[in-house]
């Protein structure tokens, strides 16, 4: 309808005639957005690696803690064993012992030396009185893993013993290390049992 010169058209405030059922325009991602978004995904990849690999050496470090302290254990208490029934010992270069023992069965001949390369000690038997199993080649103690084996002799009282000290690492380049040290009394050392004799009645 025209009035005063004017057309008036229905539609919208603005004069554009609104078009029902219209799609609206969908804006698609912009490179800056493309780029923010592979920034964050790398941020938080680096993030999640740097926790899994901590997260692993902690795991592999407990475990080879875990390992020298056994067999550091396990090594001195079979010495602790040969040296309560040594009757002599005798300490060698490079951390070896040979030890003469009395067993029900006779006299038996104890030796412990480093394996080849330090990697263990070998622990060898002969004798009447030696156990199965201990003849020959004998075991090796934390067999693969740098080993080293101190003994110093000492008399506390009139009774002979050793300190023993036992050193067993993770690895060939160190890694994780554990020392072990013990006094060991030898109880069938001549002087030991003299003197922790003395006084008793028969």
């Amino acid at each position: 309808m025209r009035r005063g010169g004017t057309v008036r058209l229905g539609g919208t405030a603005s004069g554009a005639t609104a078009v029902r059922g219209a799609v609206p325009v969908r804006r698609g991602v912009t490179v800056v957005e493309l780029m923010m978004a592979v920034l964050i995904g790398a941020i938080l990849a680096v993030a999640v690696t740097r926790l899994l690999s901590g997260g692993m050496r902690i795991s592999q470090k407990g475990a080879a803690h875990l390992t020298t302290v056994q067999n550091a254990g396990i090594l001195l208490s079979r010495i602790e064993r040969d040296l309560e029934r040594a009757v002599q010992a005798d300490p060698g270069p490079g951390g070896s012992m040979i030890l003469r023992l009395l067993s029900p069965a006779g006299e038996v001949a104890a030796s412990y030396r480093p394996a080849a390369g330090g990697l263990g000690v070998t622990r060898t038997v002969t004798g009447s009185g030696a156990e199965a199993g201990d003849e020959g080649e004998g075991h090796t103690f934390a067999r693969g893993l740098p080993t080293v084996l101190r003994w110093r002799r000492a008399t506390v009282e009139g009774s002979v013993g050793f300190f023993v000290t036992v050193t067993v690492s993770s690895g060939p380049e160190g890694g994780e290390t554990h020392t072990l040290e013990r006094f060991i009394l030898c109880r069938n050392d001549p002087a030991t049992r003299a003197r922790l004799t003395t006084g008793w009645t028969w």
